[in-house]
Protein backbone atom coordinates (compact mmCIF):
# COMPACT_ATOMS: atom_id res chain seq x y z
CA UNK A 1 0.00 0.00 0.00
CA UNK A 2 1.36 3.05 -1.20
CA UNK A 3 0.72 5.83 1.95
CA UNK A 4 1.51 9.00 2.53
CA UNK A 5 4.74 9.49 4.11
CA UNK A 6 3.27 12.81 6.18
CA UNK A 7 3.55 12.73 9.62
CA UNK A 8 0.66 13.36 11.52
CA UNK A 9 0.26 14.56 15.26
CA UNK A 10 0.28 11.47 17.59
CA UNK A 11 -3.01 11.62 19.22
CA UNK A 12 -6.09 9.81 20.29
CA UNK A 13 -8.62 10.30 17.50
CA UNK A 14 -11.59 12.08 18.61
CA UNK A 15 -15.19 12.57 17.10
CA UNK A 16 -14.98 15.51 14.59
CA UNK A 17 -11.86 16.26 14.95
CA UNK A 18 -9.05 17.07 12.53
CA UNK A 19 -5.43 16.20 12.56
CA UNK A 20 -3.07 17.83 10.72
CA UNK A 21 -0.06 16.51 9.28
CA UNK A 22 3.40 18.56 9.39
CA UNK A 23 4.02 18.65 5.56
CA UNK A 24 0.38 19.32 4.24
CA UNK A 25 0.67 23.04 3.35
CA UNK A 26 3.75 22.33 1.29
CA UNK A 27 1.55 19.45 -0.22
CA UNK A 28 -1.05 21.90 -1.13
CA UNK A 29 1.17 24.28 -2.94
CA UNK A 30 2.78 21.36 -4.90
CA UNK A 31 -1.20 20.62 -5.73
CA UNK A 32 -1.74 24.13 -6.48
CA UNK A 33 1.41 24.66 -8.83
CA UNK A 34 0.01 22.21 -11.11
CA UNK A 35 -3.58 23.12 -11.30
CA UNK A 36 -2.62 26.45 -12.74
CA UNK A 37 -0.39 24.43 -15.05
CA UNK A 38 -3.04 22.70 -16.39
CA UNK A 39 -5.38 25.30 -16.63
CA UNK A 40 -6.50 25.60 -19.89
CA UNK A 41 -6.31 29.17 -20.74
CA UNK A 42 -6.85 29.03 -24.82
CA UNK A 43 -10.61 29.36 -24.82
CA UNK A 44 -12.40 32.27 -23.70
CA UNK A 45 -14.38 32.06 -21.29
CA UNK A 46 -12.00 29.90 -19.74
CA UNK A 47 -13.38 26.87 -18.68
CA UNK A 48 -13.14 24.92 -14.80
CA UNK A 49 -10.69 23.41 -14.84
CA UNK A 50 -12.55 20.50 -12.64
CA UNK A 51 -15.98 19.90 -13.98
CA UNK A 52 -15.60 21.78 -16.99
CA UNK A 53 -18.61 20.40 -18.91
CA UNK A 54 -21.71 21.54 -17.32
CA UNK A 55 -24.76 19.58 -18.41
CA UNK A 56 -26.50 22.95 -17.08
CA UNK A 57 -27.40 24.81 -14.27
CA UNK A 58 -31.05 24.84 -12.60
CA UNK A 59 -33.48 26.53 -10.88
CA UNK A 60 -34.42 24.59 -7.86
CA UNK A 61 -36.19 24.85 -3.76
CA UNK A 62 -33.96 23.32 -1.04
CA UNK A 63 -36.83 22.81 1.55
CA UNK A 64 -35.64 21.26 5.01
CA UNK A 65 -37.29 19.18 6.86
CA UNK A 66 -39.89 19.65 9.91
CA UNK A 67 -38.94 17.64 12.70
CA UNK A 68 -35.75 16.64 12.54
CA UNK A 69 -33.39 15.91 15.47
CA UNK A 70 -32.17 18.17 18.09
CA UNK A 71 -28.61 17.27 17.39
CA UNK A 72 -29.05 18.26 13.63
CA UNK A 73 -31.01 21.53 13.88
CA UNK A 74 -27.87 23.55 13.43
CA UNK A 75 -26.91 25.65 10.81
CA UNK A 76 -29.37 26.13 7.49
CA UNK A 77 -31.29 22.93 9.29
CA UNK A 78 -31.96 24.77 11.95
CA UNK A 79 -35.61 25.61 11.42
CA UNK A 80 -37.98 24.00 8.36
CA UNK A 81 -38.00 26.66 5.67
CA UNK A 82 -37.51 27.16 2.05
CA UNK A 83 -34.28 28.06 0.71
CA UNK A 84 -33.95 29.72 -3.23
CA UNK A 85 -31.49 27.61 -5.37
CA UNK A 86 -29.19 27.00 -8.07
CA UNK A 87 -28.23 23.57 -9.27
CA UNK A 88 -25.26 22.52 -11.54
CA UNK A 89 -24.82 19.08 -13.03
CA UNK A 90 -21.30 18.56 -15.00
CA UNK A 91 -19.07 16.05 -16.02
CA UNK A 92 -15.85 15.57 -13.96
CA UNK A 93 -13.02 16.20 -16.47
CA UNK A 94 -14.47 15.07 -20.20
CA UNK A 95 -15.88 17.05 -22.68
CA UNK A 96 -17.79 14.00 -24.07
CA UNK A 97 -20.63 13.45 -22.12
CA UNK A 98 -21.02 9.86 -23.51
CA UNK A 99 -17.64 8.80 -21.92
CA UNK A 100 -16.96 7.23 -18.90
CA UNK A 101 -16.20 9.60 -16.14
CA UNK A 102 -17.17 11.68 -12.75
CA UNK A 103 -20.61 13.49 -12.52
CA UNK A 104 -20.91 16.42 -10.40
CA UNK A 105 -23.82 18.34 -8.51
CA UNK A 106 -23.28 21.50 -6.74
CA UNK A 107 -26.15 23.22 -4.81
CA UNK A 108 -25.87 26.76 -4.58
CA UNK A 109 -28.61 28.08 -1.82
CA UNK A 110 -29.31 31.83 -1.71
CA UNK A 111 -30.38 33.73 1.60
CA UNK A 112 -28.40 32.07 4.36
CA UNK A 113 -27.35 34.45 7.12
CA UNK A 114 -24.44 34.76 9.07
CA UNK A 115 -21.17 35.18 8.15
CA UNK A 116 -18.77 32.98 5.71
CA UNK A 117 -15.88 31.13 6.25
CA UNK A 118 -13.92 32.75 3.29
CA UNK A 119 -13.16 36.57 4.57
CA UNK A 120 -13.36 37.76 0.81
CA UNK A 121 -16.95 36.63 0.92
CA UNK A 122 -17.81 36.80 4.76
CA UNK A 123 -20.88 38.98 3.94
CA UNK A 124 -22.28 36.42 1.30
CA UNK A 125 -25.40 35.04 1.33
CA UNK A 126 -25.03 31.71 0.10
CA UNK A 127 -24.01 28.18 0.91
CA UNK A 128 -22.63 25.68 -1.22
CA UNK A 129 -22.92 21.53 -1.32
CA UNK A 130 -20.72 20.14 -3.75
CA UNK A 131 -21.19 16.21 -4.50
CA UNK A 132 -19.57 13.44 -6.80
CA UNK A 133 -21.86 10.21 -8.16
CA UNK A 134 -19.01 8.46 -5.65
CA UNK A 135 -19.45 7.51 -2.15
CA UNK A 136 -15.38 8.03 -1.80
CA UNK A 137 -12.89 10.57 -2.70
CA UNK A 138 -9.96 9.21 -4.83
CA UNK A 139 -7.13 10.05 -2.53
CA UNK A 140 -6.44 9.99 1.12
CA UNK A 141 -4.76 13.44 1.50
CA UNK A 142 -3.30 16.09 0.40
CA UNK A 143 -0.06 14.10 -0.08
CA UNK A 144 -1.05 11.64 -1.86
CA UNK A 145 -2.72 14.01 -4.29
CA UNK A 146 0.40 15.50 -4.33
CA UNK A 147 2.06 13.13 -6.07
CA UNK A 148 -0.51 12.10 -8.14
CA UNK A 149 -1.15 15.88 -9.42
CA UNK A 150 3.20 15.99 -10.03
CA UNK A 151 2.49 12.55 -12.14
CA UNK A 152 -0.98 14.22 -13.88
CA UNK A 153 1.31 17.37 -14.86
CA UNK A 154 3.87 15.49 -16.64
CA UNK A 155 1.43 13.19 -18.41
CA UNK A 156 -0.17 16.55 -19.89
CA UNK A 157 3.00 18.49 -21.02
CA UNK A 158 3.97 14.84 -22.21
CA UNK A 159 0.96 14.37 -24.57
CA UNK A 160 1.44 17.54 -26.12
CA UNK A 161 5.16 17.33 -27.56
CA UNK A 162 6.18 16.90 -30.60
CA UNK A 163 3.89 14.82 -32.91
CA UNK A 164 0.67 14.55 -30.36
CA UNK A 165 0.99 18.48 -30.34
CA UNK A 166 -1.01 18.42 -33.59
CA UNK A 167 -3.10 15.04 -32.87
CA UNK A 168 -6.61 14.79 -32.55
CA UNK A 169 -7.56 15.11 -28.84
CA UNK A 170 -8.78 11.59 -28.08
CA UNK A 171 -5.10 10.60 -29.49
CA UNK A 172 -3.35 13.13 -27.14
CA UNK A 173 -5.80 12.06 -23.95
CA UNK A 174 -4.65 8.62 -24.73
CA UNK A 175 -1.61 9.43 -24.79
CA UNK A 176 -1.64 11.29 -21.56
CA UNK A 177 -3.54 8.34 -19.67
CA UNK A 178 -0.24 5.79 -20.97
CA UNK A 179 2.20 8.31 -19.54
CA UNK A 180 -0.06 8.82 -16.66
CA UNK A 181 -0.53 4.22 -15.93
CA UNK A 182 3.07 3.64 -17.01
CA UNK A 183 4.75 5.93 -14.90
CA UNK A 184 2.46 6.50 -11.89
CA UNK A 185 -0.82 3.75 -11.49
CA UNK A 186 1.36 0.86 -12.21
CA UNK A 187 3.35 1.07 -9.46
CA UNK A 188 0.21 2.55 -7.11
CA UNK A 189 -2.11 -0.15 -7.35
CA UNK A 190 -4.16 1.24 -4.24
CA UNK A 191 -4.39 4.21 -6.05
CA UNK A 192 -5.63 2.77 -9.06
CA UNK A 193 -8.25 0.89 -7.00
CA UNK A 194 -9.61 4.06 -5.87
CA UNK A 195 -9.03 6.29 -8.78
CA UNK A 196 -10.54 4.17 -11.91
CA UNK A 197 -14.04 3.25 -10.55
CA UNK A 198 -14.48 6.66 -10.22
CA UNK A 199 -14.74 6.88 -13.97
CA UNK A 200 -18.34 5.53 -14.72
CA UNK A 201 -20.22 5.07 -17.78
CA UNK A 202 -22.83 7.95 -18.47
CA UNK A 203 -25.93 7.54 -17.02
CA UNK A 204 -29.04 8.16 -18.67
CA UNK A 205 -29.44 11.02 -16.69
CA UNK A 206 -27.87 13.16 -13.84
CA UNK A 207 -31.28 13.34 -12.73
CA UNK A 208 -31.69 9.80 -11.99
CA UNK A 209 -28.57 8.71 -9.69
CA UNK A 210 -26.94 9.84 -6.08
CA UNK A 211 -23.94 11.54 -5.48
CA UNK A 212 -22.16 11.99 -1.82
CA UNK A 213 -19.75 14.81 -0.57
CA UNK A 214 -17.09 11.69 -0.40
CA UNK A 215 -15.69 14.57 2.61
CA UNK A 216 -16.79 14.90 5.81
CA UNK A 217 -18.35 18.46 7.05
CA UNK A 218 -19.57 19.73 10.06
CA UNK A 219 -23.13 20.26 11.14
CA UNK A 220 -23.03 22.13 14.43
CA UNK A 221 -20.58 20.05 16.74
CA UNK A 222 -21.06 16.82 14.38
CA UNK A 223 -19.01 15.71 11.25
CA UNK A 224 -20.98 14.38 8.51
CA UNK A 225 -21.21 13.67 5.14
CA UNK A 226 -24.08 14.54 3.21
CA UNK A 227 -25.42 12.89 0.07
CA UNK A 228 -28.60 13.17 -2.19
CA UNK A 229 -30.93 10.93 -3.33
CA UNK A 230 -33.42 11.04 -6.48
CA UNK A 231 -36.87 10.66 -5.17
CA UNK A 232 -39.21 7.60 -6.61
CA UNK A 233 -42.85 9.44 -6.26
CA UNK A 234 -45.32 8.47 -8.82
CA UNK A 235 -46.47 12.27 -8.68
CA UNK A 236 -42.87 12.68 -10.25
CA UNK A 237 -42.70 10.33 -13.28
CA UNK A 238 -43.31 11.99 -16.79
CA UNK A 239 -46.91 10.68 -18.27
CA UNK A 240 -45.42 10.26 -21.55
CA UNK A 241 -42.00 10.17 -23.35
CA UNK A 242 -40.29 13.79 -23.67
CA UNK A 243 -40.24 14.84 -27.24
CA UNK A 244 -37.20 14.66 -29.49
CA UNK A 245 -34.17 18.18 -29.08
CA UNK A 246 -35.25 20.50 -31.46
CA UNK A 247 -31.64 21.52 -31.05
CA UNK A 248 -29.13 20.25 -33.20
CA UNK A 249 -26.39 20.08 -30.92
CA UNK A 250 -28.65 18.27 -27.94
CA UNK A 251 -28.12 15.13 -30.91
CA UNK A 252 -24.68 14.38 -30.64
CA UNK A 253 -23.62 12.13 -28.09
CA UNK A 254 -21.28 14.45 -26.80
CA UNK A 255 -24.23 15.98 -25.25
CA UNK A 256 -26.54 13.29 -24.13
CA UNK A 257 -26.47 14.53 -20.54
CA UNK A 258 -27.47 18.08 -21.06
CA UNK A 259 -30.00 16.25 -23.88
CA UNK A 260 -31.27 14.39 -21.23
CA UNK A 261 -31.72 16.99 -18.46
CA UNK A 262 -33.70 19.82 -20.78
CA UNK A 263 -35.64 16.89 -21.49
CA UNK A 264 -36.46 15.96 -18.24
CA UNK A 265 -37.03 18.96 -17.11
CA UNK A 266 -39.62 20.13 -20.15
CA UNK A 267 -41.92 17.43 -19.01
CA UNK A 268 -42.27 17.55 -15.06
CA UNK A 269 -40.73 18.25 -11.71
CA UNK A 270 -37.99 16.33 -10.03
CA UNK A 271 -36.69 16.12 -6.28
CA UNK A 272 -33.73 14.87 -4.33
CA UNK A 273 -33.63 13.94 -0.72
CA UNK A 274 -30.31 15.80 0.88
CA UNK A 275 -28.99 12.97 3.55
CA UNK A 276 -26.75 13.48 6.85
CA UNK A 277 -24.56 10.76 7.86
CA UNK A 278 -22.98 11.47 11.55
CA UNK A 279 -19.76 10.39 12.27
CA UNK A 280 -19.93 7.88 15.10
CA UNK A 281 -17.05 6.13 15.53
CA UNK A 282 -13.30 8.17 15.18
CA UNK A 283 -11.49 5.16 13.74
CA UNK A 284 -13.78 3.36 11.29
CA UNK A 285 -15.39 6.95 10.17
CA UNK A 286 -12.34 8.68 10.06
CA UNK A 287 -12.33 12.56 9.19
CA UNK A 288 -8.87 12.71 7.55
CA UNK A 289 -9.11 9.65 4.82
CA UNK A 290 -11.52 10.58 2.83
CA UNK A 291 -11.18 7.02 0.60
CA UNK A 292 -12.86 5.14 3.72
CA UNK A 293 -16.64 4.37 3.21
CA UNK A 294 -18.39 5.25 6.60
CA UNK A 295 -20.79 2.47 7.54
CA UNK A 296 -24.44 2.67 6.97
CA UNK A 297 -25.42 -0.02 9.30
CA UNK A 298 -23.19 2.10 12.08
CA UNK A 299 -24.30 5.10 11.53
CA UNK A 300 -27.71 5.32 9.23
CA UNK A 301 -28.36 8.43 7.07
CA UNK A 302 -30.86 10.92 8.31
CA UNK A 303 -33.03 13.06 5.59
CA UNK A 304 -32.72 16.46 6.20
CA UNK A 305 -34.28 18.38 3.49
CA UNK A 306 -35.77 18.42 -0.53
CA UNK A 307 -34.34 19.80 -2.75
CA UNK A 308 -37.14 20.60 -5.36
CA UNK A 309 -36.12 21.04 -9.39
CA UNK A 310 -39.29 22.41 -10.37
CA UNK A 311 -40.75 21.39 -14.67
CA UNK A 312 -38.63 24.74 -16.46
CA UNK A 313 -36.57 25.89 -19.63
CA UNK A 314 -33.02 26.55 -18.34
CA UNK A 315 -31.13 25.99 -21.14
CA UNK A 316 -30.94 29.67 -23.32
CA UNK A 317 -27.37 31.06 -23.77
CA UNK A 318 -27.75 33.77 -21.09
CA UNK A 319 -28.41 31.25 -18.49
CA UNK A 320 -25.66 29.21 -19.94
CA UNK A 321 -23.03 32.23 -20.01
CA UNK A 322 -24.96 32.71 -16.22
CA UNK A 323 -24.52 29.88 -14.80
CA UNK A 324 -20.84 29.77 -16.48
CA UNK A 325 -19.95 32.47 -14.55
CA UNK A 326 -20.26 31.52 -11.00
CA UNK A 327 -17.94 29.41 -8.85
CA UNK A 328 -19.36 26.09 -6.36
CA UNK A 329 -17.18 25.31 -3.63
CA UNK A 330 -17.49 23.32 -0.47
CA UNK A 331 -15.96 26.85 1.47
CA UNK A 332 -18.81 28.91 0.30
CA UNK A 333 -20.32 27.95 3.24
CA UNK A 334 -21.01 29.17 6.99
CA UNK A 335 -19.23 27.82 10.25
CA UNK A 336 -22.07 25.17 11.16
CA UNK A 337 -21.19 23.65 7.90
CA UNK A 338 -17.79 24.07 7.63
CA UNK A 339 -15.57 21.49 5.52
CA UNK A 340 -13.10 19.13 7.58
CA UNK A 341 -10.39 17.00 6.65
CA UNK A 342 -7.27 17.27 4.11
CA UNK A 343 -8.62 16.92 0.97
CA UNK A 344 -11.12 19.70 1.93
CA UNK A 345 -8.25 21.59 3.41
CA UNK A 346 -6.46 21.51 -0.15
CA UNK A 347 -9.45 22.36 -1.93
CA UNK A 348 -9.62 25.72 -0.26
CA UNK A 349 -6.58 26.84 -1.52
CA UNK A 350 -7.61 25.38 -4.89
CA UNK A 351 -10.93 26.45 -5.45
CA UNK A 352 -10.37 29.81 -4.19
CA UNK A 353 -7.42 30.20 -6.41
CA UNK A 354 -8.75 29.07 -9.60
CA UNK A 355 -11.88 30.71 -9.62
CA UNK A 356 -10.01 33.76 -9.24
CA UNK A 357 -8.01 33.47 -11.82
CA UNK A 358 -10.78 32.19 -14.33
CA UNK A 359 -12.70 35.16 -13.35
CA UNK A 360 -9.71 37.87 -14.23
CA UNK A 361 -9.02 36.27 -17.81
CA UNK A 362 -12.45 36.03 -18.19
CA UNK A 363 -12.79 39.68 -16.80
CA UNK A 364 -16.08 39.08 -14.59
CA UNK A 365 -16.62 40.23 -11.03
CA UNK A 366 -15.27 38.63 -8.01
CA UNK A 367 -18.43 38.20 -6.54
CA UNK A 368 -20.74 36.02 -5.25
CA UNK A 369 -24.23 36.47 -6.15
CA UNK A 370 -27.65 37.19 -3.88
CA UNK A 371 -31.07 36.99 -3.93
CA UNK A 372 -31.75 40.40 -5.83
CA UNK A 373 -29.28 38.68 -8.77
CA UNK A 374 -30.92 35.26 -8.84
CA UNK A 375 -34.53 37.64 -9.22
CA UNK A 376 -32.61 40.10 -11.40
CA UNK A 377 -30.22 38.13 -13.74
CA UNK A 378 -31.41 34.51 -13.65
CA UNK A 379 -35.18 35.15 -13.91
CA UNK A 380 -35.35 37.95 -16.34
Amino acid sequence: MNRSAMSVRAAPLVLGEEAIPEEEASAIAQIVAVVHDLLDTSARPVPRQEHGKGHGVVRAEFRVAAGLPEALRQGVFREPRSYQALVRFSNGGQRDESARDAHGMAIKLFGVTGPKLLEEEREASTQDFVLLDHPVFFMRDAACYAQFSRALGAASAWSRLGWRASAPVKLQKLALFGHLYWNYLRSHPEERKLLLPVRKAPPPSGLDIPYWSTTPYRLGSHAVRWSVRPRRDAALLPDQAPPAPADPALREPGNRLRAALVAQLSGRDVAFDFFAQRQTDPVAMPIEDPTVAWSEERSPSVMLATLHIPRQAFDTPRRRALGEALSFSPWHAIAEHRPLGGINRARRRIYTELASRRRELNQTANVEPDEGWLTREWDS
